[in-house]
């Protein structure tokens, strides 16, 4: 996540803060949506990372313009279904539909995160129904008509800037060099034959964050790998035991509890816990520990290779931003 200062000079969230709730209201909405229209793919994870990067920490990379809140992810989503239903070997849809969400960010000069998952999400766990480009697109529309009141209702608010886009796209090379390192990532768990779950996209997001984040901390890295497996085993158990909706409320608001409390502000893990309402959860508690595990040195090793690989292209020359 771009800092973890909120824009327009607000305090820091807490989870004692109104609107931190929020996200856990979204994701109450979308489950609940999904269960009586009786389609999962109405479930996109990252919906509740969005929520929290556009209405509690307020990113102004993510919320200015509003257009591109609506554009990335949706047409990252039309991607990655496109890629699922073309490629019949899961590896070559990850690796296309990483493809494509890179010329989708890089063309739009976006930073929204979460539209890399848009579009791995459907390769990963086999989603094939255009009814979840149709679910993204309705999920961020919600975000911008969400934004759109809290900036009329709040002074300062970083949406007020419109039409200026501060920040821009990421600098290419660096995200060309990420990309790189995300396909080998996906290779390297289909080599070893890891459970989906240990590839899920939020992971990438969070990935993808790390790399460009400085400077970077052992702690903080290690606690997101930490808190990423922990949110997808909470998540997991609750599909397990309890209704969806419940599920989804009890999942993400220990997440965001964990997050806050700790001062570990990554909206991936948000979207780890409501991973198991698409994937299914696994039904023992050894099997639950196992998978979790998988997921933290999962994102350790993404964590390493990412740091050294940005530590070797902030070398390069031209790897300033826009290089």
């Amino acid at each position: 996540m771009q800092g973890s200062q909120p824009a327009g000079g607000t305090s820091p969230p807490t989870w004692r803060t109104p609107r931190a709730w929020l996200p856990v209201a979204f994701a109450a909405a979308m489950v609940a949506a999904a269960q009586l229209s009786g389609q999962r793919a109405v479930v996109f994870p990252e919906g509740a990372a969005l929520a929290f990067g556009a209405w509690v920490m307020w990113h102004p990379q993510w919320i200015v313009p509003r257009w591109r809140l609506v554009a990335t992810p949706t047409c990252c989503a039309v991607a990655g279904v496109g890629m699922a239903r073309l490629l019949p070997a899961r590896l070559a849809a990850e690796v296309a539909a990483l493809a494509c969400a890179t010329v989708v960010l890089l063309v739009l000069r976006s930073q929204i995160a979460p539209a890399l998952s848009a579009a791995t999400l459907p390769t990963v766990f086999g989603i094939r129904s255009w009814v979840y480009p149709v679910a993204v697109l309705a999920i961020a529309t919600v975000m911008v008509v969400g934004v759109t009141l809290q900036a009329r209702a709040t002074p300062g608010h970083p949406a007020r800037a419109e039409p200026s886009a501060p920040g821009g796209r990421w600098p290419v090379s660096g995200f060309l060099c990420y990309a790189a390192l995300a396909a080998a990532w996906f290779g390297a768990a289909a080599a070893l034959h890891l459970p989906s779950v240990a590839v899920a996209p939020p992971l990438a997001v969070s990935g993808l964050e790390w790399f460009f984040e400085h400077p970077r901390s052992v702690r903080v890295g290690a606690g997101r790998a930490l808190l990423l497996g922990l949110a997808w085993a909470i998540g997991s158990a609750a599909v397990w035991h309890l209704p969806a909706v419940l599920a989804a409320v009890l999942a993400t608001s220990c997440a965001l509890v964990l997050m806050l409390t700790l001062s570990l502000r990554c909206a991936p893990v948000l979207a780890m816990a409501l991973v198991a309402q698409i994937a299914g959860p696994v039904r023992s508690w050894t099997g639950t520990a196992r998978d979790a595990g998988l997921i933290v040195a999962s994102v350790v090793v993404l964590y390493l290779a990412a740091a050294v690989a940005a530590r070797l292209w902030r070398r390069r020359p031209g790897s300033s931003p826009g290089g």
